[in-house]
């Protein structure tokens, strides 16, 4: 099945369930966040959109609590791709 980044958009909602992941302590919980946040990697590196809010996402530690403005992150994306390709 073809991928289209071009609808893809990864919401609040989303990154919510990523933080919850990150908070679990059991090993099956761990696995989980592990993969989930995977996921959420490989769609951002195909081109997905964050939706502006208070979680955003940093490859090397996960869903983040932090405020950024709307267009900002689709940069911090870019920064990091190329700084991990080097």
């Amino acid at each position: 099945m073809p991928y289209s980044s071009k609808k893809d958009f990864i919401s609040q909602g989303e990154l919510r369930k990523g933080a919850e992941l990150m908070n679990g302590t059991s090993s099956a919980v761990r696995l989980l966040c592990e993969l989930y946040l995977d996921a959420l990697e490989r769609r951002i590196a195909r081109g997905a959109i964050i939706e502006p809010g208070p979680l955003g996402f940093a490859q090397s530690v996960g869903v983040v609590l932090e405020r950024r403005e709307a267009g900002r992150e689709t940069q911090f994306v870019v920064v990091s791709l190329l700084s991990r390709s080097s």
